[in-house]
């Protein structure tokens, strides 16, 4: 387990908080902050001076794809245990969603909170995309962004607990925290969420099912050759020739 899963969060990150991000965000923008501890994707901790520092923080490296993916879970399950707060990034990445709705979420919150009894307090921000977007690496500080945070009540889990963790609880559970995040961000931004949250994996199937009729249609819709002979010719070479430019034509180039 690592160093940073038996405590609340450590007095480095407590330093960091304080006297070095807080008065940066206040600078860049127009918000109260504070600061909580979180799980971060590996590939955070190969980047240089990042990687180091958030090593020292005590943050936990999820590694995706991977056998040991969820490793992590055991050292925030003990934590949470003993105290700890930890922040899941429910999505596991950037939203995929073309208008900026939560999507689709791994079941790694649900199956923490049902594990350890822990409560679930769903969180939504709205603005930090506008400071900076997702695939951008140059920050937008100016002019200042307001970047709104909004917390909901614990997420009620009741309907699940006690019962087997099958991938059908895991689902309707995280479902339901995803829900109340949506209804959050809704707040915020004074819209309407989608019926139902973006599913990359659905998107990307609907998109190559799209392609291939689009593609059938224009294939339907060229014209043939109608592979009239050359009105000298005989009746010979024309019923040879017909098939021939009937094919070739009907062929999609």
């Amino acid at each position: 387990m690592s160093k940073r899963a038996d405590g609340s969060y450590s007095p480095a990150y407590r330093r960091a908080s304080k006297i070095i991000l807080w008065p940066l965000i206040q600078v860049g923008m127009k918000h109260e902050w504070h600061g909580q501890d979180n799980i971060a994707k590996s590939s955070l901790f190969d980047i240089k001076v990042l990687g180091s520092i958030i090593r020292k923080l005590g943050q936990l490296p999820v590694y995706r794809g991977q056998a040991d993916a969820a490793l992590v879970l055991r050292d925030a399950e003990q934590g949470i245990k003993n105290g700890a707060c930890v922040i899941f990034y429910p999505e596991a990445t950037v939203t995929r969603d073309p208008n900026q709705w939560p999507m689709v979420a791994k079941t790694g919150v649900a199956r923490l909170a049902l594990a350890t009894g822990a409560p679930v307090i769903p969180i939504a921000h709205w603005g930090a995309q506008k400071i900076l977007p997702y695939g951008s690496f140059r920050p937008h500080l100016v002019p200042r962004t307001t970047v709104q945070v909004s917390a909901g009540p614990p997420v009620d889990l009741s309907e699940w607990e006690g019962q087997p963790m099958t991938a059908q609880v895991l689902r309707a559970a995280t479902e339901r925290i995803m829900k109340d995040i949506t209804a959050l961000l809704a707040g915020i931004r004074g819209e309407t969420p989608p019926a139902e949250p973006y599913h990359p994996a659905v998107a990307r199937r609907k998109a190559r099912q799209e392609a291939r009729e689009r593609e059938d249609q224009s294939i339907t819709d060229t014209p043939a050759d109608s592979g009239l002979a050359d009105p000298g010719a005989g009746d010979s070479d024309a019923a040879d020739s017909s098939p021939v430019d009937s094919s070739t034509e009907a062929t999609p180039t």
